[in-house]
């Protein structure tokens, strides 16, 4: 007979909730709802009961049974030693999910002709684990399952596989399993095949997991548990593991933080802006809304810019600008926030620009000079104003203007999207709407250009600003260009050849943060202190790039204006990006580790970092050093 044995837990079930003692929280939570005294003291309890046990009775191995046969127990007398069994049984039950990996291994055994048996150092009877297995659809009835508890012999020590040895008679036998001891080393010594099975928690899990252990933060080893579910069950995916252990950890407790402001200050409608509030509001979906309507926004920095600019002109076009200036900005950059072609401005309008990027004030002035005190100037402002009227009608068609209240979700992290909408509204005689960020700037537009709330204080984890925009927010619509009325109904007009497309990256986050999210309000995690440090913690580690994160998804993505994220760097990328402070990629900390690998990475982003702080000290003077001669010019 071959013989294939599998470990249960940690290999062929995995625990939504990470630790064994987890079971025991959940538990205590159960029996206790509003007593959080009474839950601790029954954790305390749970956790030294099978000592206390096995000092009284000699038994090599407990059951469950034995174990709430402790006198103390008597201390939870609101429920009878049964119904205590029975409420544990159910919340292990509750939490357990197949292992699809090592399914696909056992299947596989199973159609080779080998016999299928599973082996496990348990307090939990052979009976009731079996009825498990089968239930999650694991083990057949003629599977055998063979359990520390009731053959007193456990795996670590070797006897229970003596055990099944005895009553199996194998002539081929493997085994699988997580615990490098029990599974592997006890195997091997009694002359089993052994094959380690990987569940354990990765580095950003690992954290997150002993953060757990600071006080009122126990939730925390919850949340580990299920991001580390939520990978293993999609096959440890590269997609899976990025958007389990970074993006639902970063996401959802935003989102439970607005949903809770907008019932405490009355909010009707919540508009997720397009198209980086996408996955905020499917998470939110997922998640109690009440009465809250969510809407997705079709807006844009482009789709606000003329009708803006209608009302603002030069100024208001400069007020917008990053920082006030135009320097160091391409040409073809800021022509198709305009949504203006190059050559289609030198055809009908004679106007040329002779540099592809602004390197100076003289530049600067010229740009502007043509785009605001030119023949296009008439075509802009006739623009502005037909694409104000339309995007009026949306406010309204969309409730913005209604009277009800309403906020507007968004990445953030300037505010300029706000400060062009609130300015709208305000000239046609609208109240100013909020807006709930996820992150600002330091610079952030301030609470003259409308009010504002910021989950992160300003200025913190901007430096992943542009990963979290581009593949965090990934989203399977377009930007929006313009509006466009059809059949008294105003729609988002998208750039020419461009449409709703979903990708393997926006798929996967969507799903992952919603099941997370899901399971999140399950458990009734709602402490908006451990929700917080959880996405910190989470973003502090995508900024340090863990050396067991598999950086392929990153690499591959390519959906952003047919950028990529991040890429294998050449030699010459490489040391620009060292010594000179260039920037290659959306996220050159990642290329550089996907190209040199993680330690020597770690050496090149400091070079890096000091190049780029010479590199702005020098453009630092150089601008001082214009202006200076500007301003002598001038007199």
């Amino acid at each position: 007979m071959k013989l294939a044995s599998f470990d249960i837990f940690d290999t062929v079930l995995i625990r939504k909730c990470g630790k064994p003692e987890n079971i025991f929280r959940l538990l205590a939570k159960k029996l206790y709802p509003d007593d959080a005294d009474k839950r601790a003291d029954f954790v305390a309890w749970r956790n030294r009961a099978p000592l206390n046990v096995a000092r009284k009775i000699k038994k090599t191995e407990l059951t469950i049974r034995d174990i709430y046969n402790d006198e103390n127990a008597e201390a939870f007398g609101e429920y009878t030693r049964d119904e205590l069994v029975k409420h544990e049984t159910a919340v292990e039950k509750e939490n357990l999910l197949p292992n699809p990996a090592v399914m696909d291994i056992m299947e596989q055994r199973r159609g080779n002709g080998w016999e299928i048996a599973f082996i496990s150092d348990m307090y939990i009877d052979g009976c009731t684990l079996g009825e498990i297995l089968r239930e999650r659809g694991i083990a057949k009835e003629s599977d055998k399952v063979f359990v520390s508890c009731d053959l007193q012999a456990r795996k670590d020590s070797g006897l229970l596989y003596s055990k099944v040895r005895e009553i199996l008679h194998p002539d081929k036998w493997e085994h699988y399993g997580d615990n490098k001891h029990s599974d592997i080393v006890m195997a091997r010594r009694n002359g089993i095949k052994a094959h380690r099975i990987d569940t354990a928690y990765n580095t950003t899990e690992q954290r997150i997991d002993k953060l757990s252990a600071l006080p009122r933060l126990k939730e925390l080893s919850l949340l580990a548990g299920l991001s580390r579910c939520a990978r293993l069950i999609n096959r440890n995916d590269p997609y899976a593991a990025i958007a389990a252990d970074y993006v639902a950890s970063a996401y959802i407790p935003f989102v439970s933080c607005i949903l809770n402001k907008a019932r405490n200050e009355g909010i009707k409608t919540l508009c997720f802006l397009s198209r980086d509030s996408y996955i905020l509001q499917k998470i939110a979906e997922i998640m109690p809304h009440d009465d809250i309507e969510l809407k997705y926004f079709y807006v844009s920095r482009r789709s606000l810019m003329r009708p803006y600019l209608h009302y603002a002109g030069e100024d208001g076009y400069m007020k917008i600008a990053d920082r006030q200036t135009l320097v160091k900005r391409k040409i073809k950059d800021l022509l198709w926030q305009l949504q203006l072609d190059r050559k289609r401005l030198e055809t009908e309008y004679g106007i040329r620009f002779e540099y592809d990027r602004i390197k100076n004030r003289e530049e600067e002035r010229d740009f502007l000079d043509k785009i605001f005190h030119s023949k296009l100037t008439t075509h802009l402002e006739n623009e502005g104003k037909r694409e104000q009227e339309l995007l009026s009608e949306y406010f309204k068609q969309e409730g913005i203007t209604n009277g009800e209240t309403c906020a507007m979700v968004d990445v953030g992290w300037l505010g300029t999207s706000r400060l062009m909408i609130n300015e709208i509204l305000a000239r046609n005689g609208h109240t100013p709407v909020k807006y709930m960020y996820y992150g600002t700037r330091h610079d952030i537009y301030n609470g003259n250009n409308g009010i504002y709330s910021s989950y992160f204080e300003s200025g913190r984890h901007t430096e992943l600003t542009v990963l979290i925009e581009n593949y965090y927010s990934a989203s399977p619509y377009p930007t929006t260009i313009g509006y466009k009325k059809s059949e008294n109904k105003i729609l988002p007009v998208f750039p020419e050849g461009e449409s709703v497309k979903f990708s393997k990256i926006t798929d996967t986050n969507v799903a992952i943060s919603q099941w997370i999210a899901r399971e999140t309000e399950n458990y009734n995690i709602t402490d908006e202190t451990v929700l917080a440090i959880w996405a910190n913690a989470s973003l502090e580690q995508m900024a340090e790039l863990p050396d067991d994160i598999n950086l392929e998804p990153l690499i591959h993505c390519n959906d952003f204006g047919h950028e990529m994220v991040a890429k294998r760097l050449s030699v010459s990328e490489v040391l620009r990006y060292a010594f000179l402070g260039e920037i290659q990629t959306f996220f050159d900390r990642a290329s550089v580790a996907y190209t040199c690998g993680f330690h020597i990475a770690g050496i090149i982003n400091k070079l890096h970092s000091l190049a780029r702080k010479i590199r702005v000290r020098v453009f630092n003077c150089y601008l001082k050093r214009s202006i200076k001669r500007q301003k002598q010019i001038a007199h």
